[in-house]
C-alpha cells in the first residue's frame, strides 16, 4: 500500500501533491525510471515515433495541474533529444497537438487502405505516394528471428485442450452440448461415471435382494441412487432409456467464460437437443442473424 510521503502520494501514472489550495497532480515516474524511449534511429516507422511523442503529451495534459504542466512539457522535449529525436521532429509534434490537426489526415470513410511490412526509405515514399493518390498507408511486423527459429513451445494436443464446447451423440442422433472448462475427455468422464453409477445400482436394483455388506458399512439405496445419476446428468437420462454408444466430439473452443456459455445457449437454442437446462438468457433480437448465417448449425 502506498502511503504518504513529503505531502505526495504516487496513484499509477499520477503524483497527489496535498497543497493549502487543495490537490494538485503531475506525472509520476518511479525512481528506477531511465528516461529510454523507442531510439530514433531504430527500424520503425516514423508514425509509430510521433505517436510515442504524442502519446506522452497528452498523458502530460491529461494528469499535470496548470503549474506543473510546462515543467513536465520541456521534460518531455529533453528526453526525447536524448533518445536521437531531431529538434524539428520533436517541435512538429507538438505544433500539431497544439495547433492544430495533422493537415495530411484523409477521411477514412472515402479513401483505400493498403498494409504492408515497414523498410526504411521505402515506407515513407509509400505514404508520400498515398497522400498523393488518395489511400491510406498502414504498416505490419515482419517476422523476426524469434518467429522464425524458435520451435521449442511445445503444442497443446488437441484432445488436452481446455475451454471447449461439448458434442455427445447418440447412434440414434439424439444430441447433447454443453460447455466445459475441462478437456473433452474430462468432462465426457463424468458423465461416463454418473452412467456407470445408475448401471450398478440397475443390476443391484434387478436382483433378488440387495448383496449382504461387510459390518458397519452403509448399503446405498440402488433407486436413490438412480435419482440422483439421472438429477446431475441429461446424457445420463438419455442413456437409460436407449442403450446404444455415445460418441463425443469438440465443436470449438472459447476461452472467455462469459462468452462461452453465451455460445452455449445459442447452439442448445438452434439445435434439436436434449438437454435439460437452456443455458443462459439470449435475446430473440439475435435469432434471425443466427437463423440466416447458421453459425450455430450443427447439421
Amino acid at each position: 500500500m502506498e502511503k504518504e510521503t513529503d505531502k505526495t502520494l504516487p496513484f499509477l501514472d499520477a503524483l497527489l501533491i496535498r497543497t493549502n489550495e487543495g490537490l494538485k497532480t503531475r506525472v509520476f515516474r518511479k525512481s528506477t525510471h531511465t528516461d529510454l524511449y523507442l531510439n530514433f534511429s531504430s527500424h520503425h516507422p516514423r508514425s509509430v515515433m510521433r505517436g510515442i511523442l504524442s502519446g506522452m503529451i497528452d498523458r502530460a495534459i491529461h494528469l499535470c495541474s496548470p503549474e506543473y504542466l510546462p515543467a513536465e512539457l520541456r521534460y518531455i522535449r529533453r528526453i526525447f533529444y536524448k533518445n536521437k529525436y531531431p529538434k524539428q521532429f520533436i517541435d512538429q509534434v507538438f505544433r500539431r497537438k497544439f495547433h492544430g490537426q495533422n493537415p495530411h489526415k484523409l477521411d477514412t470513410l472515402q479513401h483505400p487502405c493498403l498494409v504492408v511490412p515497414y523498410i526504411v526509405g521505402l515506407g515513407e515514399k509509400i505514404v508520400a505516394l498515398g497522400r498523393r493518390l488518395g489511400f491510406r498507408v498502414f504498416f505490419k511486423s515482419s517476422p523476426n528471428l524469434r518467429s522464425l527459429l524458435r520451435t521449442d513451445k511445445p503444442k497443446i494436443p488437441r484432445d488436452k485442450k481446455l475451454d471447449l464446447f461439448m458434442q455427445s451423440e447418440c447412434e440414434c442422433s439424439a444430441i447433447y452440448i454443453g460447455e466445459t472448462g475441462n478437456t473433452l475427455e474430462h468432462r465426457f468422464n463424468q458423465h461416463k461415471n454418473s452412467l456407470t453409477s445408475y448401471n450398478n445400482a440397475k443390476t443391484l436394483l434387478n436382483q433378488n435382494g440387495p448383496p449382504s455388506g461387510k459390518r458397519g458399512r452403509r448399503i446405498l439405496n440402488p433407486r436413490a441412487t438412480m435419482e440422483r445419476a439421472v438429477q446431475a446428468s441429461a446424457v445420463v437420462e438419455h442413456a437409460s432409456q436407449c442403450n446404444r454408444p455415445l460418441h463425443p466430439k469438440v465443436l470449438c473452443y472459447e476461452n472467455n467464460l462469459h462468452l462461452r456459455r453465451i455460445k452455449e445457449a445459442m447452439y442448445i437454442k438452434h439445435n434439436r437437443t436434449y438437454n435439460r437446462d437452456q443455458g443462459v438468457d439470449i435475446s430473440d433480437l439475435w435469432s434471425n442473424i443466427i437463423i440466416r448465417s447458421k453459425c450455430c448449425s450443427i447439421r
